[in-house]
């Protein structure tokens, strides 16, 4: 049909296969079929009439109203479909297409793919579709307008403005959806991206690579976190709440978790692999459970109550400082190995003068400045648990023994545990032995930070029966890292004997109750069959709770290594490492294997704006980069590794080592300037103490400041000399703390 022709299909009428040009119309009628067509003029499908298998290319449109269909109808570049009040089914909508649905319109069971658009108004609905690439846009104020049931793949958008729905959808990975001003999610699982503005949610699932960000007063009623990461900016309120299977929750400062038993979904639950960061100022109303292993880091002000469920539960972190207004509940266990424990990240063991329980249900830290931190522990005093702190998500490692460590007496061997204040106990004075009289006995509580490298995390070293020499132990010895032996007349932290086979972390402990005794003097004592030390006070004495009903008056004077030991402590490389080898080769592969190492350092700058900057030049020692204009200062960032990592337990170096910076040299077209900042007394962040006067170690990520050299416009040319480098662990190939944007 030409320009300007008509045509009219009336009941039961047909028209089939043939083309309806620019500027000519066809209306539809009741029971008429419109079929097999191309179309680039308009049709008008009215009550019961229908549109089948046609083409809407470029300038075609097609309006259905009343009960009209259009099935099967594909709408091509510059094509416009308007669904009002009547339906699309399985509608295809290519690039620059465009399907408008209102009035209570329905498009169903469709395909939307990259550049094509749906856009839903005045109760219009899109369901059971696929949108791979397209966009559909929910809007206006005139009646609920709904996408429901439909799949947005990667590259698809659904933008919902205002009293408009989406209800049972999924976003896929690559696909985004935004919400915002009143909008709605319910029964939408998430495993691209999704922001509530202004919006709500219910029963809300954030799967696997997905994220949702909830902001401005965004309300969620069942939020479910199986892998991916939910945010909750400030206003945000969640009520009930699961993260579990690695999924991550953060909550920042004035967003709200509420668990309300008579809510539909009552509880916020941290089950195992999750992990729930809350912010400073971000509350708790009710109660969180935290399953074990579950991992939830709270700030002292969040208020509510924290469950934590099982008997070897270490996954509650509390940060900030000031009293703790949580309560914490489910805090039991009884032996080591099976119970719980509460990380403290900013508290200083050093700064701790005593542990007491002003009632059943609370700890008292008092500090050395009289300053206090009070837990409301319920039980805390039947637990009977000293809590030992850590300052910078460390655990504190005293020298001591696990319960079932057998001490020998004068009446034989017996365990740790059950030592008091006047027993005594067998020494060794010049390979003799003496009797000494235990002044002292202490005990207390660690738990496990298995993020952590396995010599800092504060797990129990296992000796197995006979590592050292045949009966040397006579069985299994569990001590902690900085316990020290007694070997070839020195004093050696178990720590740097760990050889991964006869001696080894016991990862399967994770929170355990640890004991250790004070003799009259420092000694060499025996146990399991092998000399180790007596408990020597340098000062961490207030960590651990006195054991006996009788308490020892005696001096509180700070005892030394170099002054009070028994006998020297060693830690030098020459000392250790033969005996290290020695005790690994008593037994067939029992020795460390070599990890995989290299010496390149990966070095490369980071400004400000996150951006990379690489070696322009590299010549011998020297690293050459080009610096923009305006730049302040760089990170230089490289590989960083411990030398006890790479090179072996027996060298006593736990640094994060970077590169070694000698000179710094920076150069532009006016001035040649020598930067010293490095070597200065006063180092910026990231910088060790310098070992040398002309060169100071990185941590990985150290910052060098410019100043105003790079004002003005200037470019210029920043020099480094690598005095060492290296070797580096190959088990993260990324580059400390960096992540990368191209310069």
């Amino acid at each position: 049909m030409k320009s300007g022709g008509s045509a009219t299909i009336d009941v039961f009428g047909s028209l089939n296969d043939g083309t309806i040009s620019s500027g000519a119309s066809v209306t539809v009628g009741s029971s008429g079929t419109f079929n097999g067509t191309t179309v680039n003029g308009t049709v008008t499908v009215m009550s019961d009439g229908i549109s089948t298998n046609n083409f809407y290319v470029s300038g075609g449109t097609l309006t259905v109203s009343g009960d009209g269909v259009s099935f099967n109808d594909s709408f091509g570049s510059n094509a416009v479909g308007n669904i009002v009040s009547g339906s699309a089914v399985n509608a295809s909508i290519g690039s620059d297409g465009l399907v408008n649905v209102s009035q209570s319109g329905l498009l169903n069971a469709s395909t939307i793919v990259a550049g094509g658009s749906a856009v839903i108004t005045s109760r219009g609905t899109i369901e059971n579709s696929t949108i791979s690439g397209g966009t559909v846009i929910l809007s206006g104020d005139n009646g609920l307008a709904k996408s429901t049931n439909n799949d947005y793949l990667s590259g698809a958008v659904v933008s919902v403005n205002g009293a408009n729905i989406l209800t049972g959808d999924t976003i896929e990975n690559g696909a985004t959806a935004t919400l915002q001003n009143n909008a709605y999610a319910t029964d939408v699982t998430i495993n691209g991206h999704m922001t509530l503005d202004d919006s709500y949610g219910a029963d809300t699932v954030v799967g696997n690579g997905g994220q949702l960000d909830a902001q401005n007063q965004s309300t969620i009623v069942s939020l479910s976190v199986p892998g991916g990461t939910a945010n909750l900016a400030s206003g945000t309120t969640v009520s009930g709440m699961a993260v579990w299977d690695n999924g991550i929750v953060n909550v920042a400062s004035g967003a709200t978790l509420i668990s309300d038993p008579d809510a539909p979904t009552p509880y916020v639950t941290v089950s195992s692999g999750g992990t729930a960061i809350l912010q400073n100022g971000a509350i708790i109303s009710g109660t969180v459970n935290v399953e074990d292993g579950g991992h939830i880091t709270i700030p002292t002000n969040a208020g509510g109550t924290i469950d934590l469920q099982g008997n070897t539960n270490v996954g509650l972190t509390i940060s900030g400082t000031g009293s703790v207004n949580t309560v914490i509940s489910g805090f039991n266990g009884t032996a080591a190995g099976n119970s719980d424990g509460i990380t403290l990240t900013n508290v200083k063991a050093a700064d701790i003068a005593t542990v007491t329980y002003p009632d059943a249900d609370h700890v008292l830290l008092t500090m050395k400045d009289n300053s206090s931190v009070e837990l409301n522990i319920i039980g805390a005093e039947k637990a009977g648990y000293t809590l030992v702190p850590a300052s910078d998500g460390t655990l504190i490692y005293e020298v001591c023994f696990l319960d079932g460590s057998m001490i020998s007496t004068p009446d034989g061997d017996v365990a740790v545990e059950t030592l008091r204040a006047g027993d005594a106990v067998v020494a060794y004075v010049n390979g003799q032995p003496a009797t000494r009289r235990v002044v002292w006995a202490g005990k207390a509580h660690g738990t496990v930070r298995p993020e952590l490298a396995d010599d800092e995390a504060g797990y129990p070293v296992r000796i197995l029966k006979n590592a050292i020499a045949d009966g040397v132990p006579y069985k299994d010895m569990l001590i902690t890292a900085e316990h020290c032996l007694f070997l070839n007349g020195k004093f050696v932290p178990a720590r740097m004997l760990v050889n991964g086979g006869s001696i080894f972390y016991d990862t399967s402990i994770t929170s355990y109750d640890y004991y250790h005794i004070e003799t009259e003097e420092h000694s060499v004592i025996m146990a399991d069959g092998m000399l180790t030390e007596s408990y020597l006070d340098t000062g961490n004495r207030s960590a651990f709770r006195q054991e006996g009903d009788v308490a020892v008056l005696r001096r509180a004077a700070v005892r030394s290594w170099s002054e009070d030991a028994a006998a020297p402590l060693c830690v030098e490389r020459a000392f250790v490492e033969p005996l290290f080898h020695a005790i690994a080769e008593r037994q067939t592969g029992t020795s460390q294997t070599a990890s995989a190492t290299t010496h390149d350092a990966d070095l490369h700058l980071v400004t400000k704006s996150g951006a990379v900057i690489r070696p322009m030049r590299h010549t011998g020692q020297q690293f050459s980069f080009m610096l923009p204009p305006g730049t302040e200062s760089v990170r230089i960032v490289s590989r960083a590794s411990r030398m006890t990592d790479t090179v072996g337990p027996f060298v006593d170096d736990r640094r994060m080592l970077g590169v070694a910076v000698a000179d710094v040299m920076f150069v532009t077209a006016n001035q040649n300037v020598d930067i010293i900042a490095h070597l200065q007394a006063e180092k910026p962040a990231g910088w060790h103490a310098a070992e040398a006067a002309d060169y100071a170690w990185t941590n990985g990520d150290a910052v060098l400041p410019l100043g105003n050299l790079l004002q003005g416009g200037n470019m210029g040319i920043l020099t480094l000399t690598i005095q060492a480098a290296g070797p580096y662990l190959l088990r993260d190939e990324r580059s400390a703390h960096t992540i990368a944007q191209s310069a």
